[in-house]
């Protein structure tokens, strides 16, 4: 999945992303403040509601390529249920024993087209799906998600479910794997699409393509370079040092090499 541009809008809280182009590769830089992890935050309730989840006062329009390389655009607005459902959705509180669990907030309206044709056109009343109104659906969830079996609308349900997020900052990883698993998994892939659409985190990805596919991952370190010229180097392999414990000696491990550095 490529994204192409995003506009958002979170009317629990009163906030808004204006619309925001995205290249080939797009590296969210900027001073402590600036939005960034609001443009992450915002790609994410988007994948978060193509993959079932109402979010309270949400208004999304994104457009992509998909993974079956046509252009999708695909707009919505969920109902504004007030800036306390948002917050709870924020922090991730739970509701304790004497309150009532509130209702989710309603699909108001929904759009999808593919290559300029419309495939889905809802409002509160109906779900029309290639000029057929379908009957009654889950007024909570996205009809991207509903309608996700349907031969036209998988490439787009599926598009989302590769959008896939990894917190680099934390000490505990959630894809550990050895480098002899990552040889045997490499030699499944049939091409770099299949590789592009693999539902796995992107460290694996990166180290398939160091195998597998060297000149495409020169493609990725070039590009890097690029952009931070004191970087000189960049592999996938196991560390060598015997001092380290068996875990790094078994696990491939992204190196970056930068001017001046000896180890």
């Amino acid at each position: 999945m490529k994204i192409k541009r995003i506009k958002y809008a979170d009317k629990g809280i009163n906030w808004e992303l204006n619309e925001i182009n995205f290249f080939d590769l797009t590296l969210l830089v900027g001073q402590s403040g600036a939005g960034k992890s609001q443009i992450i935050h915002a790609i994410k309730n988007i994948r978060d509601i193509a993959t079932g989840s109402p979010i309270n006062g949400v208004e999304w329009e994104i457009e992509f390529i998909g993974n079956d390389s046509k252009t999708y655009r695909w707009l919505g607005e969920y109902q504004n249920k007030g800036e306390i459902f948002s917050l709870r959705r924020a922090f991730s509180l739970d509701y304790d024993e004497y309150s009532t669990r509130p209702s989710p907030p309603l699909v108001m309206h929904e759009s999808l087209f593919k290559e300029g044709q419309i495939i889905i056109s809802r409002d509160q009343e109906a779900i029309t799906f290639q000029t057929e109104k379908t009957p009654k659906l889950n007024p909570y969830v996205s009809a991207i998600n509903l309608l996700q079996e349907e031969e036209i609308i998988r490439p787009a349900s599926d598009s989302f479910k590769s959008i896939i997020f990894k917190d680099f900052s934390s000490k505990y990883r959630d894809d550990e794997y050895y480098m002899d698993d990552i040889e045997v998994f490499g030699k499944k892939i049939k091409n770099l699409d299949h590789l592009k659409n693999l539902g796995t985190s992107i460290s694996i990805k990166l180290a398939i393509c160091y195998i597998y596919f060297k000149d495409y991952f020169e493609k990725i370190k070039n590009a890097y370079v690029s952009i931070f010229p004191q970087v000189e180097d960049i592999k996938y392999e196991k560390l060598t040092n015997e001092d380290l414990p068996f875990y790094y000696k078994r696990n491939p491990i992204l190196q970056i090499k930068e001017s001046g550095v000896e180890n």
